[in-house]
């Protein structure tokens, strides 16, 4: 349920060791984030929403959301290294605009966890 598949990304992509790690042992995040994996079907949903309705010009791979703010954290699903920095939608009605090398990221789920007090 915390992995989207890499039939439903359509290319290749490996979460980074640390958010496996962190899946595999505690499943939790600091309130008022949550893993979107925690509802059934539910980052796949987002998947699709960010990258076909929205368009984004880089695919997002989602997976926690912000019940505050309803910002939703994702991984570059570009990335082939294995750490991908973080991007998060913030309510966007277009993606397809959005300079990618300007916008605000984290670089690592290691420093998204320490940035939301985990």
């Amino acid at each position: 349920m915390y992995f989207i598949e890499e039939s439903a990304i359509g290319k290749e992509f490996s979460y980074p060791d640390d958010y496996v790690n962190f899946v595999n042992s505690c499943c939790e995040l600091e309130p008022p984030w949550w893993l979107l994996g925690k509802r059934p079907n539910f980052p796949v949903r987002c998947f699709k929403i960010l990258n076909e309705d929205l368009r984004s010009e880089k695919t997002l791979i989602p997976f926690a959301k912000s019940d505050d703010s309803g910002d939703i954290a994702c991984f570059d699903g570009d990335d082939r290294t294995g750490h991908p920095k973080i991007y998060f939608y913030t309510g966007e009605d277009d993606l397809g605009n959005v300079i990618w090398s300007s916008r605000y990221s984290i670089d690592s789920f290691s420093e998204f966890l320490a940035s939301i007090g985990s």
